[in-house]
């Protein structure tokens, strides 16, 4: 699929919303460093392993990618062809929301993202994106059932 241009204002628009987005940032960043002190977060960060935090930046990239890959497939299977790393890029995106959002809905983004910004057709998108959740979803129902009657006898 073709990548629609955006406008001239859209993309001021998206600039200013990008500026806004990361001064609110460094505003909470600041807040934080603030009320906490930034000695106590050094001194917790000495107590960090590095090898156990570099093992699962490395764990939660491969899952980011398997996950895309599979959302790639699907849409291939839907016959959207994207590049996987604009795929990617949604994923990760979706994922982000998803960490602060109620219920993780965050990851729907996916599929309006998709559909605003490569042109998928929105029920397209929004089965790729539900599908796998619906087996994700049953897998956790069927493997959480089992593990609560192990606990239990």
């Amino acid at each position: 699929m073709a990548k629609i241009a955006k406008a001239p204002e859209e993309k001021i628009i998206s600039s200013r919303s990008l500026i806004l987005d990361s001064a609110i940032s460094i505003a909470i960043v600041a807040v934080i460093l603030y009320f906490i002190g930034i000695d106590k977060i050094l001194v917790e960060f000495s107590h960090i392993n590095y090898i156990y935090l570099a093992l699962s930046a490395f764990f939660l990239f491969l899952m980011y990618v398997v996950m895309s890959a599979r959302l790639n497939l699907i849409l291939r299977e839907l016959g959207v062809k994207l590049k996987f790393m604009d795929i990617f890029r949604m994923h990760v995106v979706g994922m982000l929301l998803s960490d602060f959002t109620p219920a993780r809905t965050g990851y729907l983004m996916v599929a309006y993202g998709l559909t605003k910004k490569h042109g998928v057709p929105e029920e397209k998108s929004t089965v790729a994106v539900l599908g796998p959740q619906i087996y994700d979803f049953m897998a956790k129902v069927i493997l959480g059932t089992i593990a609560l009657t192990y606990l239990l006898n």
